[in-house]
C-alpha cells in the first residue's frame, strides 16, 4: 500500500485530501492547519509546507464557494 503523503509531489491532491482528513483527527484541528505557523503545522502534521499551502488554498477556495 502507498502512503499517499511521500508521493513525490507535495501538492498532489491526494496527498492535500490526506492531511485534510489527517487535520481533522488531529487534537488542534482544521483551524491549525488553516492559520497555524506553517513549519509547525508540517512539522506537527508530518508533510510538507508546500502541501500545507495546497490544503490552505483548497480550504479558502471551499469557503468562498459555501
Amino acid at each position: 500500500m502507498t502512503d499517499s503523503r511521500h508521493s513525490g509531489n507535495p501538492r498532489d491532491p491526494r496527498v492535500v485530501d490526506d492531511l485534510i482528513e489527517r487535520a481533522k483527527q488531529h487534537p488542534l484541528g482544521v483551524e491549525f492547519l488553516s492559520s497555524g505557523y506553517i513549519d509547525s503545522v508540517a512539522a506537527g502534521l508530518e508533510t510538507h509546507a508546500f502541501t500545507v499551502e495546497a490544503a490552505r488554498e483548497r480550504l479558502r477556495r471551499e469557503g468562498e464557494s459555501a
